[in-house]
């Protein structure tokens, strides 16, 4: 409780400390936002940080990362996070859930990168205990969004470590509240089914701590649409026409259906990052949704004529540097404010 208590205080601070504007546009009804959620394939600094392991990710690292990489990277992301949603050239997504983002400094650097500037970012962020230390966060813009009250869900995982769940309750500008849940779920390395239990741990820690309101969970799940720990623990439903009280849309399941994804493995897309929404948002009269959609730019693909070509324009495939943004594609909602 410490732990949770001093975080808090240091991210209302963090947050805070950037804007002198905490209330959102009251008058942004009618406004479109996107909701988004992206991973960033191991957003690091180039400072060794003691706490955790991440040595490789240094000049003399085995990966070589300087600060020319690191500003390359930033800039490639800034980039892709403004134009995620592409309905106003004016304008980026109102919400971003990010995983595999460092620290605070990243998030600071990337926020206040020329392509993020204008829009005033503000930053949730805590140390996870992962011991990569690579952390999720959400960034929210001010213009529509208010951060009410901030947590993270400690997972009971025992021996292994994984991240926290962050929880995010915001108000919008039309004045309702939503609880964003931002996820980074265990890999399947050693195994999709020898891992499977601790990504049915997770989506269960995650399940019991959802209450009465309108949730958007978001995250790199390691698992698909159709696996278990999204469809049956979650009640997902591919059409909100289907959907009863109590289960969670999920747009992406018919586009996963269609052999889209957002990262390649061995050749094969997967769809493990997701966005999923309450039936509330469905029920309420205060919001419309438009639609999902994996953002694919051309610029976020491997052109180049080899084996990698049309998968994600990563930054690294193992010790090599290839100078992407990320492994990952975002994906994003849109909603209509009433």
């Amino acid at each position: 409780m410490v732990w949770h208590l001093l975080q808090l205080i240091f991210l209302f601070t963090a947050c805070n400390s950037q804007s002198n504007t905490s209330q959102p546009n009251i008058d942004a009804k009618g406004e479109t936002i996107a909701i988004a959620f992206y991973n960033v394939e191991n957003l690091f600094d180039t400072v060794d940080d003691p706490g955790v392991n991440d040595q490789e990710f240094t000049p003399n690292g085995r990966l070589a990362w300087s600060e020319e990489k690191y500003e390359s990277k930033i800039s490639a992301l800034a980039k892709t996070i403004s134009e995620i949603g592409d309905r106003n050239p004016e304008d980026a997504p109102a919400l971003i859930g990010l995983a595999e983002v460092e620290n605070l400094r990243v998030l600071q650097d990337l926020v206040n990168s020329k392509p993020l500037k204008p829009y005033n970012y503000q930053i949730v962020h805590g140390n996870s205990s992962d011991p990569r230390g690579i952390d999720v966060a959400l960034l929210y813009h001010s213009h529509y969004v208010e951060a009410k009250e901030i947590d993270f869900i400690s997972i009971p995982s025992g021996q292994w470590k994984t991240r926290e769940i962050l929880k995010t309750t915001v108000r919008l500008s039309n004045g309702e509240e939503l609880t964003i849940w931002v996820n980074h779920w265990p890999s399947r390395r050693g195994g999709v089914n020898e891992t499977e239990y601790k990504r049915l741990l997770v989506a269960n820690t995650l399940k019991q701590n959802l209450n009465s309101g309108t949730h958007i969970i978001m995250g790199d799940f390691n698992d698909t649409p159709l696996n278990k720990s999204i469809k049956e623990l979650f009640s997902t439903e591919s059409k909100p026409e289907d959907l009863d009280a109590g289960e969670f849309f999920n747009p992406f399941e018919e586009i996963s259906k269609q052999g889209k994804g957002t990262i390649v493995y061995k050749g094969d897309w997967y769809l493990f990052d997701q966005i999923l929404l309450s039936e509330e948002i469905f029920s309420s009269n205060h919001f419309n949704y438009q639609f999902a959609d994996i953002y694919s730019s051309k610029h976020l693909l491997q052109q180049k004529n080899n084996k990698y070509k049309g998968s994600p324009f990563r930054t690294y495939a193992g010790p090599n540097y290839i100078g992407g943004p990320s492994d990952h594609l975002p994906v994003y909602v849109l909603l209509n404010l009433n």
